[in-house]
């Protein structure tokens, strides 16, 4: 499930790309698709989309039966960034 603040999205399709880097750990690229949802009369299917997402492990094996996640800050002071 992808959360976004009040807002509860199932996911589609999710794929991680991994290489060693040169400090050994693992460099990574994440993409995540969610399933379409009504809201307000409106159809949302966000998605994520992060490169660069570095794990302190050596292979992608490491990283089974882990939990992780990142909480992020936003350059913006409000919740409408401009278009």
């Amino acid at each position: 499930m992808l959360k976004l603040k009040d807002l509860d999205f199932d996911i589609w399709e999710a794929e991680i790309v991994c290489k060693s880097a040169p400090d050994g750990k693992l460099d990574c690229n994440l993409e995540i698709n969610t399933k379409e949802k009504e809201i307000d009369e409106y159809n949302w299917a966000p998605s994520l989309m992060h490169q660069g997402l570095i794990f302190d492990a050596r292979t992608i094996n490491n990283l089974e039966n882990t939990s992780h996640y990142w909480k992020g800050g936003s350059e913006y002071e409000n919740d409408n960034p401009p278009s």
